[in-house]
């Protein structure tokens, strides 16, 4: 059939184009190894701990392996295990202290070649063993911004001043500090062996997640986290207490109260009281990402399309307000943006209006004493 001549015809579809959030979302760690900097991807944590055991240029000798790889892959397996995407970025253990920290660093810059060789980009990102480093702190914050990915940091504070003066020293939507390492008890050293929070909290987030749609919703503070101690635990009672002082400085602790939890309302260190929700730093993030993903095609369509966008994007809300996710939500045109001259660029802006389902920080019960159940003591009486 000629295709310059004649009828002819095709199929289309004004419905609403279906846009999901993932749940289980990939990890970016940087660890250390007796090898040259690289970066990995594997589709799970069992995966990349068998894959590294199996390389022998990752072994000093027999009976040493040299950095924490091996030491963080075998807690994510041991105490959190989940099946989710692994990115690393593995840096070169150094004698001197000041190149091996150097090499930390380019190994945090080199996250960024994760979506150009492996096509993923991180969600939630961690640094092992560098805590209260402002320079760490920094180059960390610039992957995040540039994945929109976010990070638990552990700043280990002994107490809450030391905890707040580094705190004054960093605000960002996407780093949320923590205040002590956590650990585990070896039971042949008969001792506590330390594990970086920031690396087992993004370890506690990716076993959260993985466990239903929406997990990623969730906070997880207040959740049990599988660890033995806390190094620097605070004094925790309901009312006035010390994680009051850090949580003054959005700054997250632990606490023991049936069990270990994690205890911090999801702060983020913003100076947006706004975004200081890490939940709804993180919602916002992957509305977009699932937003730009499903509606990519609708780039360069005529006229008609933008009925598709526009109910895609409503669809989109209301299946967030039938999961809980949103309290409630409304999609319009900006009309303020979307002048004449825009529209004869192609170019149309959208509102999305929303506000996040609030999740329940406090609880208070008044005790109120009253006399007038006074009957109930004359019908024992009578009965008796």
């Amino acid at each position: 059939m000629a295709l310059t001549r004649g009828i002819q015809g095709n199929r289309s579809s004004t419905a609403a184009k279906p846009i999901k959030m993932e749940s289980t979302l990939p990890i970016g760690l940087v660890l250390l190894g007796n090898a040259e900097p690289k970066q990995y991807y594997f589709d799970s944590p069992k995966k990349a701990l068998e894959y590294f055991k199996s390389e022998s240029s990752f072994f000093k000798n027999k009976k040493t392996t040299g950095g924490n790889w091996e030491k963080y892959l075998n807690l994510w397996e041991d105490r959190f295990p989940t099946t989710v995407p692994v990115l690393i970025s593995m840096a070169k253990i150094d004698k001197d202290a000041k190149i091996q920290k150097s090499n930390v660093i380019t190994a945090i810059t080199a996250m960024k070649n994760f979506t150009a060789e492996f096509g993923i980009r991180p969600d939630v990102t961690a640094v092992a063993d560098y805590p209260r480093d402002k320079n760490i702190l920094k180059s960390l914050d610039v992957i995040n911004q540039f994945y929109k990915s976010r990070s638990w940091y552990d700043i280990d504070a002994s107490d809450g001043s030391q905890a707040a003066l580094f705190r004054e020293e960093s605000g960002s939507e996407r780093i949320s500090m923590v205040n002590s390492a956590l650990g585990t008890f070896n039971t042949v050293t008969k001792s506590n062996e330390w594990y970086d929070a920031g690396v087992v909290m993004a370890l506690h987030r990716a076993y959260t997640d993985s466990k239903k749609e929406f997990a990623w919703f969730d906070s997880i503070s207040n959740l049990p986290i599988n660890m033995d101690s806390i190094k620097y635990p605070v004094s925790y009672h309901d009312g006035l207490d010390e994680t009051d002082v850090y949580a003054d400085k959005q700054i997250w602790t632990f606490i023991k109260d049936g069990g270990i939890r994690p205890w911090g309302s999801d702060y983020t260190c913003s100076s947006d009281s706004i975004w200081r929700n890490g939940s709804r730093v993180r919602l916002v993030d992957l509305a977009i990402q699932a937003i730009r993903t499903e509606l990519r095609d609708s780039i360069d369509k005529d006229l008609s399309e933008l009925t598709v966008v526009k109910k895609s994007l409503s669809a989109f809300k209301n299946g967030l307000i039938g999961q809980g996710v949103l309290l409630g939500g409304e999609i319009e045109l900006d009309i303020e943006k979307t002048t004449p001259v825009e529209i004869t660029a192609g170019n149309f802006y959208f509102i999305f209006d929303f506000q996040d389902t609030p999740k329940a920080r406090k609880i208070v019960v008044r005790m109120n004493y009253t006399d007038e159940y006074s009957a109930v003591a004359y019908k024992i009486l009578q009965e008796a």
